[in-house]
């Protein structure tokens, strides 16, 4: 790639200046293989004005082996067809062809004999008929020059050429490939996306400049052309003279015509690089915007890290520029008048600000919900760095300072405010900030109003900040007073935040995703229209409504996909609506990943009518294929959440005639059913405290529930217009929803109980009473339940939707049965997943190709602060940090391999210490990088990328699963932890292990060492594993019962612990004390018992 030619042309002038080889400063690789002509006709017929891609068409015209080319944006074959095929100059046309083509092997051989260019896409695999003519096994018979092609020998033309192309910029090929082929890749770069930004907003805003240097450009190489000639005739000159150089006239004569005509070219020249510096300072203005662009583009590359679904291709983006530069599509300028209409500075401005909030709305409706905000942040900070604005330290500490990241002993504080000992480290690194130096005065000074706070719904208190400054900067440091005070309110400070940036137009645009302007004018032709949608959305009826509102309603044809009737019935209709100009919505494509495939490649060289729209419904699905995700346009259909949507979704899809079919007492069931249903699925958002991992709950339950009622409920009434509600099978339905429908899909005792408990609670004779209880609150005062809301006294469909109707938008967490502050839980989940999606799209910002070179090189360690970026020297901060901190060997345990529990810490170790040597040979070599000792491998930039400039966790670094919320420095400290527990067991005595307090949660298979130990106690006593059960007890207490085995660092979710017993709290979560897991044998008659 580019980053590579750089850095072995930098390594190469380097190792002539050692040897003391006059080098040429300036020397450029483009004008010396290249001439201005051939870059303007290149240029003429499409290549983007960049370097990277006129290196990469300099290689594709001076090959020795034909080219492969990695294309994502395909502006490679656009410009090679347009080059061979539209070039007056070529002798050659271009054929464009693939293997899926059923005249492949006719175009090859027809290139072939007649010597035409063949372009072959979608090379991801190579078919083997290719390989004689890539390692052009050619001979010679009879005058003639030959190949053979699979079975036949054809005339190959001297003038014959191919080159291989791909989209997939992720594709590996093999070895024996590589070496047979030049990989040619036009994969963007920071600089060569920037300056075809620049070249567009030029040809728009600036053509007279954009025309200037197009001409001088032209002119300069004439300029070159005439120098060359003249030195040429300057030699043949001297090769001529025969005898004394001084006495020949002749010779004398024609060297001062060529002195006289180098000095008038040598003026001109120097003239037209005046005018060019001068037209260069003109277009200057427009860098920045061309600059930030970039960044815009790179931060798109870096969501899919967040994603699959999150794909985003060049020709979105640079269609997304085009419709910035044009007043047919940019409202901004279309609104400018008079004067404003006409300066560049205000029409700039226009454009600029456009961009932001037309990347924001097109991009985040192919977002989730709970992402768009970190997207939002993104771009805020973007915008702000045109005049680095924000603080550097500040932006590192909300994305990188964590409380365990170097340690710290924390702030002291007066009471009431009592901080964890995380936020107590994380204010100690905030207050040395100097815009914060005030607040931790400021909070002991205050302290009534801070605790106010923290606990309850009021604002930030005021005059806490050194250096106030603009409502931006005061915003944003709201947003890190939240990070370390109270996390759970993050997302709402940080829409104050891009609300002060952009203005709180910006993230109200959301409200309505403008699909008509999506199909109508941000979408081309040969652009499918990804609907990605939830169970229990159709987003079907969004395409009717679309069709319908342009006339297009007869024109539509709907597609099921599925089955193999339905490609072909898709095929069909593609076809003729490509060429007629119709629309065709494909459903459920999800369901046909393998028939995607092939049809992401014919919509590339679809050449449609520009009135053809494609559209395709799809559930999320990893299986579909990532390049058509990244050629279409995404919108994410995300059904409103909360139980009010919820019920409301379900009497929706349910026919009135259904719901009041008799007898009467069915719609009541119906209406428990939708609210148990709702509940549910509501309560999967609440994991771990709703459920205690996410089960595939969905529609289908419903039904299923549903069919199962009208079953029971017919066969009662017979056919009467009523049923006394004691005579129903209560006890049938209750058991096919807890143990078939529902309890179906959950897998342990715990959250079997949960839902015994709501359909026992639900499903009985007494639900029919006027004021039956759907949901208890705990009163304060009296501290018992009381009921929070009664079910609607209704009998039919219409009463039922009406109650419904009235619900609150957002109800409490009580009404699924859940402690009211559980929302809490919901929102520091997501204040971590903003962080850390945002921390992800850092490293749009950073150089790799630069970065990379940087690596290559050895480092010294006194020039370490100068030359290094700041990510790489907080990197070599951490290493340091870490190979003080990580014990420097993990113990093994030592013990007979009889005992189970034995095994399975054996097993524990073992698998550790792996882990502790592959890191400490990771560090250890990272920290020779650094002081110069030693070159960067490629799995040492792995790492050192991994941590420096995303904050993540190296993948190799695989001890457990890495949480997707955790920074490397919270994993790092985590493991130290790890080994520090892991060690201490080694060393305890074999006999007391399970007798001393165990790090459970330090364990990476705590379910082994939970049944090691059941089988260890029914060994010890002789009996079988089910005749024991599990009592658990809490106690401030570590001493060791029989058959006991004690944990600390466990958490309780969602309620308190008092002397082993839950009590209703405020808090989120609760660290306990000592956990005994103690194994009890049954009695005789508890044997059929669940336990306790």
């Amino acid at each position: 790639n580019q980053g590579y030619r750089k850095t072995l042309f930098d390594m190469w002038v380097d190792t002539l200046n050692t040897k003391s080889v006059q080098t040429k400063i300036d020397m450029s690789i483009i004008e010396y293989l290249s001439a201005p002509s051939q870059r303007l006709e290149w240029k003429a017929h499409d290549l983007p004005n960049d370097t990277l891609c006129f290196e990469n068409a300099i290689m594709m015209t001076r090959y020795n082996r034909y080219p492969l080319i990695i294309d994502p944006s395909g502006q490679a074959v656009h410009f090679l067809m347009e080059f061979f095929n539209n070039n007056k100059n070529s002798k050659r046309k271009m054929i464009r062809t693939s293997f899926l083509d059923n005249g492949f092997l006719k175009h090859l051989e027809s290139a072939l004999r007649f010597g035409n260019a063949l372009l072959v896409e979608d090379v991801e695999s190579i078919d083997p008929v290719l390989n004689s003519v890539l390692n052009r096994e050619i001979s010679k018979s009879g005058g003639r020059v030959m190949i053979t092609v699979g079975a036949k020998e054809i005339d190959f033309s001297p003038h014959f050429t191919i080159f291989l192309s791909t989209r997939d910029p992720t594709c590996h090929f093999t070895p024996d490939l590589c070496s047979r082929v030049t990989f040619v890749n036009f994969t963007a770069t920071h600089a060569s996306l920037a300056a075809q930004c620049l070249n567009k907003v030029l040809k728009s805003e600036r053509p007279d400049i954009d025309n200037k240097r197009s001409d001088l450009l032209k002119l300069q190489g004439e300029f070159r052309v005439q120098l060359r000639e003249l030195e040429k005739a300057l030699l043949n000159a001297l090769n001529s003279v025969k005898t004394n150089i001084l006495e020949d006239d002749n010779v004398m004569n024609t060297l001062e015509n060529l002195k006289n005509k180098s000095s008038v070219v040598a003026e001109k020249m120097a003239d037209s690089e005046k005018v060019m510096e001068q037209v260069t300072n003109a277009a200057a203005v427009y860098e920045p915007f061309a600059k930030l662009a970039s960044r815009i583009y790179f931060t798109l590359e870096e969501l899919s890290t967040s994603h699959f679904l999150y794909q985003f291709s060049l020709p979105f983006f640079l269609q997304l520029v085009d419709d910035l530069l044009s007043p047919k599509t940019n409202e901004a300028l279309e609104k400018l008048s008079g004067e404003g209409k006409k300066k560049p500075e205000f029409r700039l401005k226009a454009i600029r600000d456009s961009m932001f909030s037309s990347a924001f709305l097109r991009v985040a409706r192919g977002l989730l919900q709970k992402d768009q905000m970190a997207f939002a942040l993104r771009l805020a900070q973007v915008s702000l760095s045109e005049s680095h604005a924000l603080d550097y330290n500040e932006v590192h500490f909300l994305l990188r300072v964590h409380p365990t990241a170097y340690g710290g002993s924390g702030v002291d504080l007066p009471k009431p405010l009592s901080l964890s000992k995380p936020q107590s480290i994380m204010l100690e690194k905030l207050v040395k900030i100097p815009a914060f130096g005030n607040l931790a005065s400021h909070m002991s000074s205050h302290a009534q109003n801070w605790h106010k706070f923290m606990i309850g719904d009021s604002s930030f208190p005021e005059g806490w900040e050194s250096n106030a400054g603009s409502k931006v900067f005061s915003a944003f440091r709201k947003v890190l007073v939240a990070k370390v005070l109270k996390a759970q309110i993050l997302e709402e400070v940080s829409k104050d935040f891009v609300d002060a940036v952009f203005g709180e137009e910006f993230l109200n645009q959301l409200n309505d995703p403008k699909l008509d302007r999506l199909v109508t004018v941000e979408t081309r032709a040969e652009t499918p229209i990804l609907l990605v949608t939830f169970p229990g959305y159709d987003a079907s009826v969004r395409v009717t409504d679309l069709a319908r509102n342009h006339g297009m309603e007869s024109k539509l044809t709907a597609l099921a996909m599925g089955s193999p009737e339905g490609f072909a019935q898709a095929d069909t209709a593609i076809n003729i609506a490509a060429k007629t100009g119709k629309w065709v919505l494909l459903k459920n494509v999800h369901l046909s990943p393998t028939w995607l495939s092939s049809l992401e490649k014919r919509l590339h060289r679809l050449e449609p009518d520009r009135n053809f729209r494609i559209f395709m419904t799809m559930e999320v699905s990893p299986r579909v294929p990532l390049n058509l995700v990244r050629m279409s346009n995404v919108v994410i259909l995300e059904p409103p959440r909360g139980l009010k949507s919820s019920m409301m979704r379900i009497f929706n899809n349910l026919p009135s005639s259904r719901v009041n079919k008799a007898p009467a007492e069915r719609s009541r069931l119906y209406f428990l059913l939708a609210w148990l249903h709702s509940v549910v699925l509501e309560r999967l958002r609440y994991t771990p405290v709703g459920w205690t991992k996410g089960f595939e709950f969905s529609e289908a339950d419903q039904r299923v529930a549903l069919d199962a009622i009208d079953e029971w409920v017919d066969k009662m009434a017979k056919d009467r217009l009523n049923v006394r509600p004691e005579h129903l099978p209560w006890d049938a339905i209750q058991e096919s929803l807890k143990k078939i429908v529902y309890g179906g899909r959950l897998d342990n005792v715990f959250d079997q109980s949960r839902l015994n408990a709501f359909v026992n609670k639900l499903f009985l004779p007494s639900a029919y009473d006027v004021e039956f209880p759907l949901a208890h609150t705990i009163d304060g005062k009296e501290k018992k339940m009381r009921p929070l809301i009664q079910i609607p006294d209704c009998r039919d469909y219409q009463g039922f939707v009406e109650w419904i109707e009235k619900m609150p938008d957002i109800a409490s967490p009580e009404y699924l049965g859940l402690p009211a502050n559980a929302k809490v839980l919901l929102q520091l989940e997501q204040t971590k997943r903003i962080l850390n999606i945002l921390s992800k799209l850092q490293s749009a910002d950073h150089d790799v190709e630069r970065a990379s070179m940087l690596q290559e090189t050895k480092i010294r360690a006194r020039s370490m602060s100068s030359s290094m970026p700041p990510w790489w020297v907080r990197v070599r901060k951490l290493v340091t940090y870490w190979l003080k901190a990580i014990p420097p060997k993990v113990t093994l345990l030592q013990g007979t391999a009889s005992s189970a529990l034995v095994r399975t810490l054996q097993r524990e170790i073992q698998r550790y210490s792996h882990v502790h040597s592959q890191i400490m040979s990771d560090l250890k070599a990272a920290s020779e990088v650094f002081e110069g000792n030693a070159s960067s491998t490629n799995r040492v930039r792995m790492v050192l990328k991994a941590i420096g400039e995303t904050e993540q966790v190296p993948s190799h670094w695989d001890a457990k699963p890495v949480n997707v919320t955790m920074s490397a420095s919270n994993w790092m400290q985590d493991f130290i932890n790890r080994i520090r527990g892991i060690n201490a067991i080694a060393e305890t005595n074999v006999k007391s292990i399970g007798s001393k307090a165990l790090w459970l949660g330090g364990l990476l298979a705590p379910e082994a060492f939970f049944a090691a130990s059941r089988q260890e106690v029914a060994r010890a006593h002789q009996c079988p594993l089910d005749s024991l059960f599990l009592k658990v007890t809490i106690s401030n207490s570590a001493s060791a019962l029989q058959d006991d085995f004690i944990f600390q660092g466990l958490t309780l979710h969602g309620a308190g612990c008092t002397s082993s017993t839950l009590t209703v709290t405020e808090k989120v979560r609760e660290k306990l004390p000592y956990a005994h897991f103690q194994w009890c044998r049954r009695d005789k008659e508890e044997k059929d018992d669940d336990g306790p």
